[in-house]
């Protein structure tokens, strides 16, 4: 085994492990987005950084494979036909042999350019990675920290009582071996559950209170059928809409253009490229910018809002807004219909 096939073997393991911690860390910056955005938006970032790199490390790792592929060829070629010159003197023998080495080596000199390449991305990833992960341990502290405080914190009361009131609370807690400061915080503990208890309450009564309104326009719908299912035998004729009540015509959805999947023509490659770059966009980004998307894709806006429809009609629910689709649907899902609308290209 030649040492770059062993130097490419280590470098394609470390890029696997890379995007695992990438991936790790933006999970955990998730948690700490639920107490602060700004927080978790800062470490965010330095993934969103570190992950470009990581997508340039993966097209380069692709090219270095090709390139190893190809040395490896023509180290064959030059080894057979090194032998055979050892057998046979006559020039044309030594020249060809000597020419296939001279290729051998070029290759070689190709493979060994963007194998250092390839290691000065992985090495730029891994200080990405490093960033992210002291912003993502000082998030962690500061969240701590603020929880820590939030829970410790202790709020000082003034309020004044009348004097037999003070002296029936001051009696009431000695008989229960307590502060008077210890009661009041129990009581309003349980006050604190009690309302919680109501606002619980409250919100079933609300549901309930939907449902009955959702009934009761189903029975409107149901009585007014059966009133105008019965009007050829009746007297009594439905008034006719004037102009004003007329309902609106359905407008015909106009379908996405299809311009994308026209002038596209990918090779088998270039839709796995394309398909890890999207990957990589939809697993950082809360949803799909369309200009982020268009980036990826190397296309216009339009055509990458032509493919979130795509998207839609093949089941993924959402909604553009602002120029971001935000899905309903789980992430791997909306990826793996990605890849299926690109492996149609």
């Amino acid at each position: 085994m030649f040492e770059e096939e062993t130097l490419f073997e280590q470098f394609s393991a470390e890029l696997g492990n890379l995007e695992a911690h990438l991936y790790s860390i933006r999970d955990e910056a998730k948690e700490v987005e639920e107490y602060s955005e700004e927080l978790a938006e800062d470490v965010l970032e330095k993934v969103e950084d570190a992950m470009e790199i990581l997508e340039e490390a993966t097209e380069l790792q692709e090219e270095v494979r090709e390139l190893l592929v190809m040395f490896l060829d023509k180290a064959a070629d030059a080894a057979r036909l090194y032998d055979k010159a050892q057998n046979d003197p006559t020039p044309a023998a030594q020249k060809e042999a000597a020419k296939s080495k001279l290729k051998a080596e070029n290759a070689r000199q190709k493979l060994d350019k963007k194998l250092d390449r390839l290691g000065t991305f992985i090495e730029k990833i891994k200080i990405g990675i490093e960033k992210a992960n002291t912003r993502l341990n000082i998030a962690k502290l500061k969240v701590r920290t603020k929880a820590e405080r939030e829970r410790n914190k202790k709020v000082r009361i003034n309020f004044t009582l009348p004097e037999n009131m003070k002296d029936d609370w001051k009696s009431l807690a000695d008989e229960l071996g307590i502060s008077v400061s210890e009661m009041i915080r129990d009581a309003m503990e349980e006050f604190k559950q009690g309302m919680k208890s109501l606002e619980g309450l409250d919100k079933d009564l609300g549901q309930m209170g939907k449902k009955l309104g959702k009934f009761g326009k189903k029975m409107s719908k149901f009585v007014e059928s059966q009133v105008q299912n019965a009007y050829p035998y009746t007297d009594i004729a439905p008034q006719k809409p004037t102009q004003a009540s007329q309902p609106i015509p359905p407008q015909t959805p106009v379908p996405p253009s299809t311009h994308f999947q026209q002038s596209s023509h990918l090779s088998i490659m270039d839709k796995e490229r394309l398909k890890k770059r999207i990957t990589g966009l939809i697993r950082i980004q809360n949803g799909i910018p369309v200009d982020k998307l268009a980036q990826a894709l190397k296309q216009s806006d339009e055509d990458a809002e032509n493919l979130i429809y795509e998207l839609v009609a093949e089941g993924i629910d959402g909604k553009l807004e602002g120029g971001v689709f935000k899905y309903k649907n789980k992430t791997e899902e909306v990826i793996e219909t990605f890849h299926k609308l690109i492996d149609r290209m």
